[in-house]
């Protein structure tokens, strides 16, 4: 039987136990936000939810409940013409005009409070490393957590960011990471892009009664970002395909379970990792 590693399922005397075996709380943080109209809006925050459980199962810890909170904010002009947009559009993150719904964006300043207040109640709680586990991939979003991080810590308890959908152990940039300059071709991946191949199959993995490809066009259409609010990683760093559309290889018509439980394995992995050199430091 697996251990229940989930905060709001546990009695008391269960969470002190746990906080004695392994003080550490895993706190999955993440909007809902447009991933297409062929998956959930809680994309990111599955994910980092999934990665949290696994995580603890792993090395132990506890789970906070998953904050359905987070912020972006509007895109630059270079940012705009990089998506295939004229450059004067008013953009927020992924709320481009031709979505169906918009995404559930906290004023920035908000959502600071909010992740603090957080902080403040686990620290209460007993707990000396508090993991901010963020699944959505916005720079300002990032940017907030790792300044609650830095600003948190103390010597009773130290406060980390992690970018769950990271590939590497270079988190502290805030965005995935960027693509390999020495490679010209179109196939060259820049890193997890939104709603593409890698999300797709992290949700047929996690949730595949909420994903449903038949809302996407055949594979004879390509897929525009603007029109369809889904992005390859390429093109979040400058450098979109000429006609700024879905790069091949990141087509989310191409998503497999498969894929998505070895993309899900693997930030775990990393992530337990990092959690092991926290604890013995």
């Amino acid at each position: 039987m697996i251990e229940n590693v989930n905060m709001e399922r546990m009695r008391p005397k269960q969470l002190l136990a746990a906080i004695a075996k392994c003080p550490v709380v895993y706190v999955p943080l993440a909007p809902l936000e447009w991933h297409g109209p062929h998956l959930p809006l809680n994309v990111d925050a599955i994910h980092a939810t999934a990665v949290c459980e696994g995580v603890a199962q792993i090395v132990g810890g506890v789970v906070y409940p998953t904050t359905y909170l987070g912020t972006e904010t509007r895109r630059s002009r270079q940012e705009l013409k990089d998506l295939g947009f004229q450059g004067d559009e008013h953009v927020v993150g992924m709320d481009f005009p031709a979505n169906s719904v918009p995404s559930m964006y906290l004023d920035e300043g908000v959502y600071g409070i909010v992740v603090k207040e957080i902080v403040r109640l686990l620290k209460r709680t007993g707990f000396q490393v508090i993991m901010l586990m963020s699944g959505h991939g916005a720079l300002n979003h990032n940017r907030v957590l790792m300044r609650i991080a830095a600003e948190e810590s103390d010597d009773q308890c130290q406060v980390v960011y992690r970018l769950v959908f990271s590939t590497s152990n270079e988190q502290d940039t805030g965005s995935t990471p960027s693509y390999d300059a020495e490679k010209d071709d179109d196939s060259a991946a820049a890193g997890v892009g939104h709603a593409s191949r890698d999300e797709t199959s992290l949700a047929m993995y996690l949730c595949p009664d909420d994903v449903d490809l038949s809302e996407l066009p055949s594979m004879t259409r390509t897929l525009h970002y603007t029109d369809w609010g889904i992005v390859d990683g390429n093109a979040f760093v400058g450098r979109p395909t000429k006609g700024y559309v879905v790069r091949p290889d990141d087509d989310p018509r191409k998503a497999t379970p498969e894929h998505g439980f070895e993309f899900v394995s693997s930030n775990i992995k990393i992530i337990a990792d990092e959690v092991r050199q926290l604890l013995h430091r």
